[in-house]
């Protein structure tokens, strides 16, 4: 039982912890990536850049409407 905890917590250590930092670092590079080019865009493009990266990085882009909808999820992105 003590062999099983010590390798759980190694493996967690070593390969689970860096793996989700590394794909947090990632989602957040193509979020704020997505929000410079949104920007940039003229209006008749944004439309099939939204599409794009809904296809690609299954990420929804839109319009700020300046009204934020009560979350009641404490889940990020979602």
């Amino acid at each position: 039982m003590g062999f099983q905890i010590v390798v759980l917590s190694a493996v967690t250590y070593y390969t689970l912890i860096p793996l989700g930092e590394c794909a947090t670092g990632e989602s957040s590079s193509v979020i704020v990536h997505a929000a410079e080019r949104w920007e940039e865009l003229r209006l008749d493009k944004r439309k099939k850049f939204a599409r794009q990266m809904l296809i690609k990085h299954d990420l929804m882009v839109t319009q700020d409407n300046g009204i934020m909808e009560q979350n009641s999820s404490l889940l990020p992105y979602i």
